[in-house]
């Protein structure tokens, strides 16, 4: 069951770190603390530097930067035929999503099993608790799905700073979920990310990004669109709570809903271990 599963289509519950980066402090608490009233960090905002785009890039990084993080992640896959399939995982995560493990509660079969991805996606391990198996995952294609989401193992090469990646132009300046946001017009310094093109929607008043949309290259229509929603402060820190993944050309997404959310918690090395997959 496990391995027919993780056959099927990707999560961002990894590209949740995918484009939502990680930080560090002390444990896990069982109740989130995502106060609206809690006081983020000032920041220098995205107008003051509008006209350089690298200095740009580097405050959305500074505004997004996560060393460590810890959730509870609910994932709902919702297809243009209105099938709607959940999965419930706890995730913990380091270095801005170059070590995360994800453990599924939800559903009952596949409760207790475990992805563990190091190196931005490179290397994968899964352990199956019904035959008490570790396996090194073998990616047969840079654009298979992993486990079931809108997301490509190729997408975790995203993963990662914007600033010195990346090189682009402020092309105007739009409202999106309610925010007036800098549209950037991005393209990759390198020929190994996955995408020709992407747009991106950040906030002109806190650095935060709203949307993006990734062009195939020569593609003239976005092949993926990422929103993230319901901002809230979580220990002086803006997280988005709601990440919504889509494939517009099947018309089918993934949501995550993030609970629990700890930044900066303390996660042991030993966690990201593959040989301590099997308790």
């Amino acid at each position: 069951m496990l391995l027919v599963w993780l056959r099927k289509p990707i999560p961002l519950g990894l590209i949740l770190v995918l484009l939502l980066p990680l930080l560090w402090a002390t444990g896990l608490s069982a109740q989130e603390r995502p106060i609206h009233s809690e006081q983020p960090r000032q920041v220098q905002t995205a107008a003051v530097v509008e006209d350089d785009v690298a200095a740009l890039l580097k405050l959305v990084d500074e505004a997004t930067a996560i060393p460590a993080l810890a959730a509870e992640v609910r994932q709902v896959f919702l297809t243009p035929q209105g099938y709607c399939r959940t999965q419930v995982f706890r995730i913990q995560a380091r270095d801005n999503g170059n070590r995360v493990l994800v453990v599924y509660t939800e559903p009952e079969e596949l409760r207790d099993s475990k992805l563990l991805l190091t190196d931005f996606g490179a290397n994968v391990w899964r352990y199956d608790p019904v035959h008490g198996r570790v396996t090194r995952a073998q990616v047969h294609g840079r654009r298979e799905r992993l486990a079931g989401s809108d997301l490509a193992f190729q997408d975790l090469e995203l993963l990662g700073p914007l600033s010195g990646r990346f090189k682009g132009v402020i092309a105007g300046e739009d409202r999106e979920g309610g925010v007036v946001c800098l549209r950037l017009e991005l393209t990759p310094l390198t020929a190994r990310l996955p995408y020709g093109r992407i747009v991106a929607w950040v906030g002109k008043r806190d650095n935060l990004p709203r949307r993006f949309d990734f062009y195939r290259r020569g593609a003239a229509e976005p092949d993926r669109r990422v929103t993230l929603e319901d901002y809230r402060v979580v220990q002086g820190q803006r997280f988005a709570h709601v990440l919504t993944v889509a494939t517009l050309a099947d018309r089918s997404q993934t949501v995550l809903l993030f609970n629990h959310v700890q930044l900066h918690p303390i996660i042991p090395e030993m966690v990201f271990d593959p040989r301590n997959l099997n308790p």
